[in-house]
């Protein structure tokens, strides 16, 4: 360990530091700034700022060519350069000087590896051999704990200039980032995307070469995740990130590779339906942006992929329930179909409306447009944020804006530019009155007048359908109709909620007339993967809510009567009650009455919840295969059928039931998804607690061991530990009721 030496007033020896080198100088600080006192920490801030300004420690390292890997001693002192920045503001606190804050430092150690490197430059030219290595980790080490955005903009904007017309700073440069490690190369990367000049695409070219040829990693940052993966906060890193790689022919045929994948994702249904709006607007920006730096020979030997993959997702743009995805899908689709096909006599348009993100896209797609962009960003160049000033908001700017408008107005405004507010109790006021009966309700709902309309109707449901008459079942099965084929047009704050427990209390209210039209739509063709769960969720709440015993009446409350201490009563009223508050009583006998029983309501329409559910699984459909790619509907219908069956405890038909879904079961057994399985397991708990045991081995006497040996099996060899739970619970309930029967049978 390093000590300071200190001189005979105090101070310590510099020049004693300065005697050992600045290598062992560096070193001195980390170890001895933190515990030092103040004084001696900011003389020690101080020379660790100069040992920032010099390219001494830097150079040194780079004149020691020939080793691809950095010693120990080089890696510790880039650890040390590093530290010294955090460590000086830890040990100085609040006294510490603004020019020896850590974004002070790193921008001075970012000039001196420009310093450094125009040292390099100098030395290759003598005739000296060099290394990048060692700078090249230094900044990726950089990058890596956070400084790209003080470290990067410095490197861009001084090995721009350098490399411009001067072949020997390119092969500098490009050997720079080059040799950056793997762990700090998706930062580097990212930050010369952002802060390299848009409009002056051979910088990039310049600066990085052929590194995406070469580097593997590279490769994958700049070609797969810079397209599907990430999505840039800044538009520079879009006219950037294409620039290089339409600059050279070898690249440009990765650009095309890179398009085909993302042409197939674009197209994708499953992936359009879990994107988000700003990957969608991505992805969207990188194809038409794209169309102007690939020629017809870049795409000829690929044009019928590119056809096949622009029309599918057209098809599955179009198909989109969301509006905004469809208008982006048709003026992409349309300007990607005249791209391959151009001179086309009756070139391909769709109507659809001009939005605001529609023109941005049309924009990418004219050359003037996109020169224009480039020149305003040119006008205003990016830098990097300032972590003491923050921007100001939005909010402050508006407010600053409305104090100058109020000043510069005062004498304009009179009496009669004031608009009276509506108070919420005011009896003329907007919104409407809640509908009082069903067919009002279905009304309002199915061509309201407003959004108030709207949510005002769907908010009465509820409570209207719970209220049914024994008259309005006939409004029941249309009523579920319409709740079903709902959409949140207005963007309503609970409308999953209410139009869900608007269709549970339809199917509790009128079993007989609403379950047998939405179980047929589980397997009715063109619907979506969201509606058909939709079905087994309300079915299963309400096979949850019909099970549940409903007491027969209301227990009669008396309200208890407050006496004022200033009554005057009887004397030998208040001795009873001083008495009776002071008794302890042991027992007084049922002070409840014995429960009353009631009729199960879910008994009767238990084969109309369980069974049609089952009834089209091996068949599929265009837009539902169950047994293939649709996993999630499946394990959802084998939960639902499980909460159903567990719902029909004690009816008349639950042997039929069981037997059923043992056989739905066990064909599915094996099944590779885990969702499917935990449904698998769900389902044979919930049947094997609420069958009777006799019957259960009635059913099962030939099955029983191999489904002892299935549960065994994945107790001890299932991945997943809430199949194996599952399966404990399962064969546990199945001893049990072997148990009995053997306790029985003796």
């Amino acid at each position: 360990m390093c000590r300071i030496i200190y001189a005979a007033e105090g101070q310590p020896c510099g020049h004693l530091l300065r005697v050992a080198g600045e290598e062992k100088e560096l070193n001195v600080i980390v170890e001895n700034i933190s515990a030092c006192p103040t004084v001696i920490a900011a003389w020690l801030a101080g020379r660790a700022k100069l040992l920032f300004s010099s390219t001494h420690v830097i150079f040194e390292q780079c004149r020691q060519p020939g080793n691809a890997v950095l010693t120990p001693f080089q890696e510790h002192i880039i650890g040390c350069m590093c530290r010294i920045p955090d460590l000086v503001s830890n040990a100085l606190k609040c006294s510490v000087d603004p020019s020896l804050l850590p974004a002070s430092l790193f921008t001075e150690l970012a000039h001196t590896l420009i310093r450094n490197l125009d040292q390099v430059y100098q030395a290759i030219r003598a005739g000296v051999s060099c290394s990048t290595v060692f700078p090249a980790t230094l900044v990726g080490k950089l990058a890596l704990l956070g400084q790209k955005d003080v470290v990067i903009p410095v490197l861009v904007a001084g090995l721009g200039d350098r490399t411009s017309g001067d072949p020997l700073w390119e092969r500098i440069a490009q050997a720079l980032f080059r040799h950056i490690p793997e762990n700090g190369l998706e930062a580097v990367l990212d930050a010369v995307m952002t802060y390299a000049n848009p409009s002056q695409p051979a910088v990039v070219r310049r600066l990085l070469g052929d590194l995406v040829l070469l580097n593997h990693k590279a490769k994958f940052l700049l070609t797969h995740k810079a397209f599907l993966v990430k999505v840039p906060s800044r538009r520079q890193v879009l006219f950037n990130l294409i620039g290089y790689l339409s600059g050279d022919k070898l690249t440009r045929a990765m650009l095309v590779e890179a398009l085909l994948a993302l042409l197939d994702v674009w197209s994708s249904v499953s992936a359009l339906r879990h994107m988000d709006h700003r990957q969608h607007m991505w992805l969207a920006q990188v194809l038409m942006l794209s169309t102007q730096h690939l020629d017809d020979t870049d795409i000829t030997p690929l044009r019928a992929k590119f056809q096949n993959s622009v029309m599918a997702g057209i098809q599955a743009h179009i198909d989109s329930p969301v509006v905004m995805v469809r208008q982006v899908g048709m003026a992409v689709g349309e300007h990607l179909m005249n791209w391959l096909h151009p001179g086309t006599a009756q070139p391909l348009a769709f109507e659809y409306e001009l939005s605001s993100e529609v023109e941005e896209l049309h924009k990418l797609a004219s050359p003037s447009a996109v020169q224009e962009e480039l020149k305003a960003m040119c006008a205003t160049p990016t830098t990097p944020p300032s972590p003491s000033l923050p921007a100001p908001s939005s909010q402050n700017s508006r407010f600053g804006e409305g104090l100058v408008k109020t000043a510069a107005s005062t004498d304009a405004d009179s009496d009669d530019d004031l608009v009276p507010c509506a108070f919420g109790e005011d009896p003329d006021s907007d919104q409407p009155a809640p509908p009082r009966y069903l067919r009002t309700c279905l009304a309002a709902l199915v061509s309201p007048e407003s959004p108030a309309h709207f949510e005002s109707a769907l908010g009465s449901a509820e409570s209207l359908v719970r209220a049914m008459p024994p008259d309005g079942a006939e409004v029941a099965v249309e009523l579920t109709k319409v709740l079903f084929h709902l959409s949140d047009t207005y963007a309503l704050s609970d409308f999953t909620g209410l139009r869900h427990r608007a269709m549970v209390g339809l199917l509790v209210c009128c079993p007989e007339q609403a379950v047998p039209y939405l179980t047929s739509q589980l397997y009715a063709p063109n619907y979506s993967i969201r509606q058909r769960i939709d079905v087994l969720e309300v079915i299963s709440a309400a096979a949850l809510e019909l099970s549940t015993p409903q007491s027969s009446s209301q227990a009669n409350i008396q309200p208890r009567v407050m006496v004022s201490p200033s009554v005057n009563r009887p004397w030998e009223v208040v001795v009873k009650e001083r008495l009776k508050a002071k008794t302890r009583v042991i027992s007084k006998g049922p002070v409840k009455a014995p429960p009353v029983a009631v009729a199960n309501r879910f008994a009767p329409v238990a084969p109309l919840f369980f069974f049609p559910l089952m009834r089209g699984y091996d068949q599929p459909l265009d837009t539902l295969d169950l047994l293939g790619q649709d996993s999630l509907v499946l394990g959802s219908l084998l939960h639902t059928l499980g909460v159903v069956i567990h719902a029909a405890r004690h009816a008349p038909l639950l042997s039929r039931m069981a037997a059923a879904l043992m056989d739905f079961v066990w064909a599915l057994r094996y099944h590779p998804n885990i969702y499917v399985r935990q449904g698998i397991l769900f389902a044979m708990a919930m049947m094997l607690d609420v069958t009777h045991s006799f019957a259960f081995i009635g059913e099962l006497e030939d099955e029983l061991s191999e489904v002892m040996h299935w549960l065994n099996d994945v107790t001890s060899s299932d991945s997943d530990k809430e199949c194996r739970e599952l399966a404990r619970q399962s064969l546990a309930i199945l001893k049990t009721s072997l148990q009995e029967v053997k306790l029985d049978s003796q």
